[in-house]
């Protein structure tokens, strides 16, 4: 698992998210870009309004058929369960 992790730029926290097409390529991971860094920053489980945020991002690049009702769904949920 730790060789899978390296190879699609982990491990650096749990959990961690890849997503493929359907080719097996990267479309993207659980890394969010931060300004001054190459690799960005895991968000692990999205509590905070910026992981949300990326979270939602990675989910409309990689299930781009994905309503408009599903993503906010999903992103009222998690807004709610962080409390914040």
């Amino acid at each position: 698992m730790l060789k899978l992790m390296a190879q699609f730029g982990g491990p650096h926290g749990v959990p961690y998210f890849v997503f493929f097409d359907a080719n097996g390529e990267t479309i993207v991971t659980s890394d969010r870009p931060v300004a001054g860094s190459k690799r960005g920053d895991n968000i692990g489980y999205p509590d905070s309004p910026e992981e949300i945020e990326w979270f939602m991002t990675m989910l409309k690049r990689g299930v781009p058929a994905m309503g408009t009702d599903e993503t906010q769904t999903i992103e009222s949920w998690l807004k709610h369960a962080s409390g914040k």
